[in-house]
This record gives C-alpha cells, structure tokens and sequence, in this order.
C-alpha cells in the first residue's frame, strides 16, 4: 500500500502533574512510527507536512534508515518549527500552548499524492489545509479518505494557547472522508447530537465509519450495516499501563486505517488499534517504532 499522511511534525514539551517536564518529537511523529511499526516492507509511507528549518535535520534524520518512509511531501518552512507545550492538568485532560504556527499546505502540494491508495489528514495543528484545499484535493482522490478532526476544534489566542471550539461546517469538512475519528470532547464540539443520529444526518448514505475515542475507557464505533446503524463498543487494551496519552489517538488512527485497509472487520481493526495506542502510551514521551512493533506484535501474537 502507498499511503499518504497529512499532518504536522512537532516538538512537544510535556508538562506532568507533579511539574515533571519531558521534551520530546510529537505530533505527526506518532502517526507515522506507528505506520512504521505495522506496515510491511513494500508499503510506502509519505508523510506531508510543512518543517521548520530548526527542526529540518531532526526530522530527516529520524526517517534516513527506514527505505518505506518517502519525505518527498515534506516541505521546508524558512521560519521556526511548530512547538506545542502540553501542561496535564489530569491524567487525560490538558492544556495546549501552540507557538511558531506555520502555514497552511495547497492542492498543489498534495497533488503529487492523488494515486496513492490510502490519505490520512491528521490535522494535528488544526490548519495543515484550508477547508476549500481539503474539499479540493479529497474530492479527486481515487483512495480510501480518513481524517482525525483532532485540532480542528481549537482556536488559537495571540499568545498560542489554544481552547475549544464549535465546527459549523462539520458536514462539508467529512463529506469525501471514509474514516472519521475524533476524541469524545472533539465530538462535542461538531454537533449536539448523539452518535447514531449523528451518523444518520452525515454518514448513512456515504456508509462511513465514525471512531470515537475515549482514553482508558475504549472506543466506539458507529458505522452501516445493511440499512441499520451499528455501534460496537471496543474496551481499551488492559495489559498494559498506559502512563503518557500522549500522541496515542494519532497511534490509534495510524492502526485503524491500516488494519481494516488491510480487510481486518472493524471491531478487529479497532481491537488491534487499543493495542497499539496502549503500547505507544506505556513510556513517556515518542516510543522508538522498533520497541513499538515488538510490544504490539508480543500481544497480539
């Protein structure tokens, strides 16, 4: 599979309870270790994302060994690199400073990736496109669409902080996307219903899948069934201590898309998906894809 992730690659500083502070890769990092964690050895992988030139040499370096990761859709930013200091207030609710934004990618830059078989948007920043550039590009592409709204629900003030807020357009952000996923708060934000009805409004007709994301408690998943609505529920991996949340919902889209690509149902994608997060969450900070492979493959067999 040739699969396309637009995204942001990140510098995260991690700021713990107790004030413990943990500087680390972050953002499209996670997506794209994952990726790398589970694909095979003639998959291509192609990260998109605007980089700093501070950060330029880092992300080359990350990637230089591994003959599956393709940075062609990697373009360089002549400023400083997207930061994001994430202060846990709990153990699964934070606050979010975004300083250095970078600007927004064109239908021109992602033209290069039309024929691929797989697009994944992370928008981890919340503007690697503009919704009509999104609209553009997603409408022609021939593959399957996944997105993770994700950002997409938080503004950002002068001073980068960033808080939530509501998406009015919902509908014409997912129309051309096949997977959606967002967090239980990010839900809330694009719309008031509930997720049946939700997916009755916006997704039936379409036959999407909608992931729902909810930390330590599991997933849902509302997707079609013939003419009915289903909704499974996915309880989270439990033989695993997931100690740092970070990045493990760009981990679980990373394994969803490609499993159930891959022709896994989607309860089994979903099930190898909490497996995957839950072992990227079991260290602080970026887990090394090595030490991510072998403790998925360790329990899943």
């Amino acid at each position: 599979m040739r699969i396309a992730v637009l995204g942001t690659f990140l510098k995260d500083r991690i700021i713990d309870q107790d004030g413990r502070v943990t500087e680390s890769k972050g953002g499209l990092f996670y997506t794209i270790d994952a990726l790398r964690a589970i694909c095979a050895e003639d998959d291509v992988v192609s990260p998109i994302s605007y980089v700093g030139r501070d950060f330029k040499e880092e992300v080359f370096a990350h990637f230089k060994e591994d003959a599956r990761i393709d940075l062609s859709g990697v373009v360089l930013y002549d400023g400083l690199n997207n930061c994001v200091e994430l202060r846990y207030v709990t153990t699964e609710r934070r606050e979010e400073r975004s300083l250095h934004p970078m600007p927004s990618l064109t239908v021109e830059q992602l033209k290069p990736f039309l024929d691929y078989d797989l697009f994944v948007a992370n928008f981890i920043s919340g503007w690697e496109a503009q919704l009509t550039e999104f609209r553009k590009f997603a409408s022609r592409f021939k593959g399957l669409v996944a997105m993770d709204v994700h950002s997409l629900t938080l503004e950002r003030s002068k001073e980068g902080f960033r808080r939530l807020r509501k998406i009015e357009n919902i509908e014409a952000w997912i129309e051309f996307a096949k997977i959606i996923q967002c967090n239980e708060t990010e839900f809330q934000q694009i719309t008031e219903l509930n997720p049946e009805s939700f997916y009755k409004l916006f997704c039936f007709n379409h036959k999407k899948i909608v992931n729902l994301t909810f930390g330590k408690r599991g997933s849902l998943h509302v997707y079609r069934n013939g003419e009915k609505v289903e909704q499974i529920w996915v309880g989270a991996e439990q033989r695993v201590n997931v100690i740092d949340p970070t990045g493990c919902g760009d981990v679980f889209l990373a394994g969803f898309v490609y499993f159930y690509s891959a022709g896994n149902s989607v309860r089994s994608a979903a099930e190898k998906a909490n497996t995957l997060a839950a072992v990227a969450g079991s260290k602080k900070g970026l887990l090394e894809w090595q030490e991510l492979r072998d403790g998925f493959n360790h329990l899943v067999g």
